[in-house]
């Protein structure tokens, strides 16, 4: 949570940042960690404006 990603599809967006990763068991006041595969939900942070 917090990572910043490179975008590598065709929406036009460049950097993400994770926000949130679903299905993650985990401690109290652990930070949840995503793999490949894992279903996340995303913010834009460089991209086109409508995007953002």
């Amino acid at each position: 949570v917090g990572a910043r990603i490179v975008c590598a599809d065709n929406t036009g967006a460049k950097i993400l940042e994770v926000v949130n990763v679903h299905k993650y068991k985990t401690r109290v006041s652990r930070l949840p960690a995503a793999a490949v595969g894992d279903f996340c939900n995303v913010v834009v942070k460089k991209g086109p404006a409508e995007l953002r």
